[in-house]
């Protein structure tokens, strides 16, 4: 197994996974030996950083300013809007909320955002 994480903006983690085994032939053939068998498999993944450091660099005002802006605001408007992974700014944006600066509502199956009372 093999794994490789490149270092530019957009990290991308490759994993290589070597699965070996043995497949014996039929019982009726007449070189009745096992036969190796390996093939390789290759993922690539982008991924985006959840860690809350990300969306701890911008200020309240920024997330703030993005919910009054977009008001109901989505997750995702305000994360496109600070320049931070959408589980960054669920976060901060929950934290915000428990500081009472910023309140939330569900409509159907989205969270809407809003700026306090």
């Amino acid at each position: 197994m093999s794994t490789s994480v490149s270092t530019g903006s957009e990290p991308i983690i490759e994993l290589r996974l070597s699965i070996e085994g043995k497949m014996s032939r039929s019982e009726s053939h007449p070189s009745n030996k096992n036969i190796a068998i390996k093939q390789e498999i290759s993922i690539q993944s982008v991924f985006h950083t959840t860690d809350e450091s990300d969306s701890m660099t911008r200020s309240d005002e920024e997330y703030i300013g993005a919910v009054e802006k977009h008001s109901p605001a989505s997750t995702r408007d305000v994360a496109e809007e600070v320049g931070v992974t959408r589980q960054g700014a669920d976060y901060r944006l929950r934290k915000l909320e428990s500081e009472e600066k910023v309140r939330s509502e569900r409509i159907g199956n989205s969270l809407a955002w809003f700026p306090s009372k």
